[in-house]
């Protein structure tokens, strides 16, 4: 089930979208990002301002194919003039010996950035 869905189509009951609302929690949206560029910033638009009270702290891709498309992404996101934070993004196939966790995040180049600069 995704971010808004709930008990029926009409309302946010039961939705993970309403407990956060309920928990004042921020939410961090992962997407699915395999063979997707710029539609992924009318998503991530889309999931922004559906729900004004919903505090969107930020996006992961997950699924993409290399830095470069992370790095695309952002920018698609960054062009929308939407203000959630884009975290980086998580490879498709995992090179790790013993498997991926979020360890494995590659983070673009302006949270690295950032990181170094605090």
């Amino acid at each position: 089930m995704g971010l808004f869905d709930g008990r029926d189509g009409m309302t946010e009951a039961g939705s993970t979208a309403e407990l956060a609302k309920w928990l004042g929690a921020p939410v961090l949206l992962v997407m699915d990002c395999w063979s997707v560029a710029r539609s992924a910033a009318a998503m991530v638009k889309g999931y922004q301002e559906f729900d004004p009270d919903l505090n969107l702290a930020g996006v992961i891709f997950n699924k993409i194919g290399s830095k470069a498309h992370t790095q695309w992404l952002t920018e698609a996101v960054q062009a929308t003039g939407v203000q959630t934070k884009v975290f980086g993004g998580i490879p498709k196939v995992c090179q790790a010996p013993y498997g991926c966790n979020l360890a494995d995040l590659q983070a673009n180049s302006s949270n690295r950035a950032s990181a170094h600069s605090h």
